[in-house]
């Protein structure tokens, strides 16, 4: 019986562990206690630590407050939501655009009429160069204008 309570001392034990942050074994002890946390000791490498979980948000509430920025929702309420700082949420999103997104360096853009860019992707369909059109229409002086972003004919 006492043999069956440490059994499952050992089992609580290894599974409340985090891997080690040194080797990434996964064995490790009670080594004490630091400003009341449990500090742990790895078998394999000797390493002592105390932190089981990792700092940080988790992923998803990152790309979700990113997500959320990008969809127009303000900084400050997305702040709210996530108990943080504007300047955090800025941060997460200024990390992501330098990971994710990439600066076209062979595009260009002008601004045509709607006739003018009907032509050019007809143009450029023939050639098999791809396009982008944003059309926008004035309310003022009724008419259409339109950006178009194509690769570079050289």
């Amino acid at each position: 019986m006492s043999s069956d309570k440490a059994n499952l001392s050992k089992e609580n034990t290894s599974s409340k562990t985090a891997a080690c942050p040194k080797c990434g074994g996964d064995n490790a002890i009670k080594s004490g206690l630091v400003q009341g946390e449990q500090r742990w000791k790895c078998k394999g490498c000797s390493y002592q630590y105390t932190r089981v979980n990792k700092r940080g948000r988790p992923i998803w509430q990152k790309s979700l407050s990113v997500f959320l920025y990008s969809s127009g929702v303000p900084m400050s309420t997305i702040a709210e939501i996530f108990d943080v700082s504007p300047s955090t949420i800025l941060k997460w999103v200024r990390k992501f655009s330098q990971d994710h997104v990439q600066i076209p360096t062979d595009n260009i853009a002008r601004i045509l009429e709607l006739k003018e860019i009907q032509s050019h992707i007809e143009q450029s369909c023939e050639k098999g160069s791809p396009a982008l059109c944003i059309s926008i229409y004035d309310e003022i002086f009724k008419n259409s204008k339109g950006i178009l972003v194509s690769k570079r004919l050289s």
